[in-house]
Parts: structure tokens; sequence; C-alpha cells
């Protein structure tokens, strides 16, 4: 079969489309059987390849992705044929072929060869190119017009992701100082007139004028009223004129210092603001008791039914009181009448589970006794009440030594109540201890009022909850276990005997708070206390108080000297120097006058009576707090 001649072409292009024509048409044929590699070498050797011609090289594209698949080493190792695309010089005739596959695949190689010349001469160095040289692109239509307008925005402020704190309300715990006065514009030259100097030394503030009846005075509210410095300046008083000066216009008055408030002051308004808010009612230890408590008089455990006592007791007691503080109130009221510590099964360990009708019916139990059936009774009445275990400072309990660590944190042994009352507020209230108290082995029915009226950071001091929720702390505040335990003090506290609460006097309020005193410290020791609200007035008392003395021990054969405290109406002190305390081992106590000068009852007696005729007459006293001297 004779050879069939060879197509010519022109460009590059018309010679790859007709390479792609012909391997389409190959693959639609059967397949030839592949020359062998005897016949590729007994081919002659090709012509020797034309001059190449020069093809200048372009870089507008110098990251096309066929020059990155072209390995630049391996091209460059071979020595590849040369097909001239001039149409004048046609390729010389190759010798026959006997196969016409051997043809083809000769013809496919030249071209793949040509192809990989042609991707060689068009590869760039790239250690030579730099993209950095090349020419920045101009602008696109839309970056044009996002820069016009942000030149056309206005400078606005950004917005602070939080607010500055200058312009943080300020919190109004304490009033601020009055507002200063306005600045005076300066006036001119011609119409100035010349202000007076003031004189060096310190001139005298008249006193403030009083007002008539037809002003009215301005509202004390605290200096953070906010009121506008015109108002202010009204009420000032007048500079009074000085003699041959003209008084001028633009002269301001003076600021009225000698009507200033001090700092003592304030703080009595703020409390008298506070209390002012918050009525007596409000106080539950100056609140009247009477009627929850004469209630929880007229039931007593014998006459209540077997059946259902618990739902009895809810609805006697509480359903008469529209006021969830009074209710409880009244049920911790009937416990002290009805109820009994069980100290034979307490002291002979034979301690058993009593349900709240058992406890009722009974009329004796222990702590827990006591709390599951106020928490009964409560639930039965509407009042949500919870049952509050952990540690209590009562029975068993010694304070520590100087130096002594607390023991491991071990919040159990007792159980007591929280109820909410009136405002949604958790009352912490122990029925057990305001029942009574246990004397030795004994047991002595005797109410405790406070174990109801404590505050709860009172009432914390002697209670410690297992669950640290249960505190119900008005700051919101846990204690921990070794500040219970220690009363964040290094030593035993002062010896405090149980009339104290009876007299109005605040525990926590007492100093010195360690039991031992140095006397050889060489300071000013200050024994003081206070009452226990800020209602607590002479009437609580029966219209007058007894008289409270401190007692200094003296030399043996000597007595006692006692000196009445001062007092402010609400605060009582004394203080003494450290080496007239006494004699060390003596003790240094706060006693309260409950006879005089054959008088049963010393209510009324004052401090100028009891020195005048002490030492002459007979008189009788109770100890409210005891400390050592060392």
């Amino acid at each position: 079969m004779a050879d069939t001649e060879e197509p010519q072409f022109n460009t590059l292009a018309e010679r790859i489309a007709a390479l792609n024509k012909q391997k389409s048409f190959a693959n639609a044929q059967s397949p030839s059987p592949s020359p062998g590699p005897g016949p590729v070498r007994k081919r002659p050797p090709p012509p020797p390849p034309p001059v190449r011609p020069t093809i200048e090289e372009q870089s507008s594209n110098p990251s096309s992705p066929l020059e990155k698949s072209v390995n630049a080493t391996t091209h460059s190792a071979k020595r590849p044929r040369w097909c001239s695309t001039s149409p004048a010089s046609a390729p010389k005739p190759h010798p026959d072929r006997t196969p016409d596959g051997q043809k083809e695949f000769w013809f496919f190689r030249e071209v793949a060869e040509f192809y990989d010349i042609y991707v060689v001469s068009r590869q760039t160095s790239f250690v030579t190119y730099d993209p950095a040289s090349l020419p920045k692109l101009p602008p696109s239509r839309r970056e044009k017009e996002s820069a016009a307008k942000e030149i056309a925005r206005p400078n606005r402020a950004l917005p602070s992701p939080q607010p500055p704190r200058a312009i943080e309300p300020a919190t109004l715990a304490r009033p601020s100082l009055p507002p200063r006065l306005p600045s005076r514009p300066v006036k001119s030259q011609a119409d100035a007139t010349p202000e007076p100097q003031p004189a060096p030394q310190t001139r005298k503030i008249p006193p403030r004028p009083s007002t008539n009846g037809k002003s009215k005075g301005p509202v004390i509210l605290g200096f953070s009223n906010k009121e506008k410095p015109q108002d202010s300046q009204s009420a000032l008083p007048a500079r009074p004129p000085i003699p041959g000066r003209p008084q001028s216009e633009d002269e301001p008055p003076p600021v009225p210092l000698a009507s200033r408030p001090s700092m003592a002051q304030i703080e009595a308004f703020e409390t008298k603001a506070l209390t002012a808010a918050g009525s007596v009612n409000g106080c539950l230890i100056c609140r009247d008791w009477s009627a929850p408590d004469a209630i929880a008089a007229q039931y007593p455990r014998q006459s209540l039914p077997r059946n259902d006592p618990i739902g009895y007791l809810a609805q006697v007691l509480c359903g008469p009181l529209p006021s969830y503080t009074d209710k409880a109130r009244a049920i911790f009221t009937w416990f002290h009448y009805n109820i009994n510590y069980d100290t034979d099964a307490f002291f002979n360990k034979t301690i058993k589970h009593m349900t709240a009708e058992d406890t009722v019916l009974a009329g004796k139990a222990v702590c827990a006794g006591y709390a599951e059936t106020y928490k009964a009774i409560a639930n039965r009445a509407g009042l949500e009440c919870v049952v509050v275990t952990g540690h209590g400072k009562g029975f068993g309990y010694t304070p520590l030594k100087k130096g002594e660590r607390p023991p491991p944190a071990k919040p159990d042994g007792h159980a007591w109540n929280a109820v909410r009352i009136d405002g949604g507020d958790w009352k912490l209230l122990d029925a057990c201890w305001g029942a009574g108290h246990v004397d030795g082995q004994n047991y002595v029915a005797k109410f405790t009022p406070s174990q109801f009226t404590y505050a709860n950071e009172h009432f914390g001091l002697r209670h410690f909850p297992k669950d640290s929720r249960h505190q119900f702390r008005a700051d919101g505040v846990p204690v921990t276990w070794e500040y219970y335990y220690t009363g964040d003090i290094d030593g035993e506290p002062p010896t405090i005997c149980g009339t104290t609460s009876e007299e109005g006097i605040s525990e926590p309020s007492i100093q010195p708070k360690q039991r031992h005193i140095s006397i050889d410290s060489g300071e000013i020791v200050r024994f003081q206390y206070s009452k226990i609200c800020e209602h607590w007035t002479k009437e609580k008392c029966g219209g007058q108080e007894r008289l409270v003395l401190l007692s200094l021990p003296r030399g043996e054969g000597q007595r006692d000297e006692m000196i009445p405290l001062e007092t402010n109406g609400f605060w009582y002190w004394l203080d003494v120097n450290a080496r007239d305390l006494g004699p060390r081992g003596k003790s240094v106590r706060l006693l309260v006058l409950t006879s005089f000068d054959g008088r049963e009852d010393a209510t009324g007696v004052t401090g100028k009576e009891f020195l005048a005729k002490v030492g002459r007459c007979a008189m009788g006293w109770s100890y409210l707090v005891e400390w050592v001297l060392i």
C-alpha cells in the first residue's frame, strides 16, 4: 500500500487541529499493534533542523498554567527537533514505512516536541522576574466611587464599646458637697466697677437669716439634689455692705460656711432618712407583737384535736393574722408554751425521729423536731418555709484559746428554719432556742424573742448552715467556716450574760472583742456598746432606762470602782488607760444597776445621782459582760 502524501500546514494551529482530528479518528478504528523497538532503532536519522527563528519573550502572563506545568531543567537537557512553519520550505519526504501506525507515531512525536520547544521558549525565569516591578493598576470605577463617598462623609466619633467612666451615674451613698457658684462674665473696661479686695484675715460669716412665714424653706434632700445654682443663690444671705465702697451688683454672696453640716450631721441625716422610709413596724425588734403572741397563748397543746393537729394549728394561729410576719411569729411563740426540749433523749442518746404530729401530741422534741414541726405548720398555713441544718454555738461549744486553729468544717448537729415574711425576704429563726435553754441537764422554759427578731447577720454569729445559700445575708456575701468559728478574733470572746438583749444591748457592738486585756499595752482601752436598733428608746424600758456601770477592780481589801458610761443616746462608751484597769488576774465587768438607796427598782437613776451617793447607800446590780486582765 502506497504512502499517502502528507498535507502541508502553514500555521501551528492548523497542525494541532489536524493532530486532534487524526487522534479522534485513530481511536475510532481498531487498535493496531504497537511498533516494537526494532523498527524504531533502524529508522534513519532525520535531516538537521533549520535555523530557529527568534521569538520575543512575552511576560504579560507570567503565571500561566501551561508554564507552571513545564520543568525547565528537563526541557533544557533535550535537543528537540524543530519543525519549520514557513510555507516555502516543505519538509523532505520521509523514507518508506511499512506500517501506517508507525508513520502516525512519528508525526505525533514531532508535534509534541515542537510544542515543548514553544513552551520552553516562552518560559520566564523565576529568578529574574520581580512582581513588584509591575506598574500599579489604575483604580476601578467602584474604588473611585467608594473613595468619593468617604471624602463626602462627615467625621463622626466612633461609638465606644463601653460607656466612658465620666458618664456613669454616681452612687448616692453619701451627699456630695454643694455646687459651686457659676462663673461671672468678664465685663468691659468701661462698665467695670472696682471690686473690693478681700482682707487677708478670716472673714466672719453672718448667721443665716430666719425665714418668714411667706417664704418656704428649701427641702433638705442632701447635697446631690441637682438644684440649679440660680435657685440656690436666692436662699443665700446677702453680703453686708462695706463702708466707703459701692456695692456691686455682680458681686457674689458669701458661701454660708457656718451652716454647712458636718460629716456627723450628714450621717445622722442619712440614718434618719432611712428610718423614716421604713417605719418602726419594719423593725422586727421594735414591732408590736402583742396580737400574734396573744393568739399563740390561746391554744395549748392539750386542747388540740388528735385528728390533724397540724392543720388545726395552721388555721387557728395564722388565720386571723393578715401579715406573713405575724403568722411566722405566732407559730414561733406557740412552741415556747407547748414544746419542751427532750433532755432525757438528748443526754441518754436515745433520740428517735418523730413526725410533726407526734411532736405536737407528745409535747417534747430536740432541735430537729422543732424545725420540722415549725415547717409543717407554716406550710399548711401557706408560708414558704424550709429546714436549715448546720452547726450551732449552743450546748457543748467551747471558744478557741489564743493561737488555736478552728477544727475542720463540720456543719451539723443543729437545725433551725428560714421562712418568707412580708416583702418576700427570708427570715432566719430558731424555735428551739427561742422556747428555752438547757441549764446543766435540766430544761428551762424561758422565752427568748431575739431568736426571731435578730437580723440574719446577727443570727449567723451562732448559726452556720451546711448550705451557704441558707445564710440569707443582706450583703449576699457568705461567711466562711473559719470566720464563723473564730468570730474574727484571735482568742476567746468576752463572757456575755443572757440579759443583754433585755437591756437593749447589741452583742456584736460590744468592745473589746477579746476576753483577755493586757494592762502593759500602754494604750487607752475603750469599752463600748450600742443599742440593738436605732428605734430603741426609753419608752421600751417603761419610760426610763437602768444605769449601766463599768466596774474596775482594785487592790486587796479595796472596793471596786464603778463608773457610769458616757452616752449620746445610742452609743455608750468609756475610755480607760490600760495601766489604770486594775491588777493582773482580776476581772473588769459591765453591770446594770438593779436597786439603789432603798429602791427595789433602780430604773431612772442617773449617773450624777449615783456618783453623789455611791459608798454611802446600799445597792444591787447584775453582770452583763466580763473581761479578764492579764
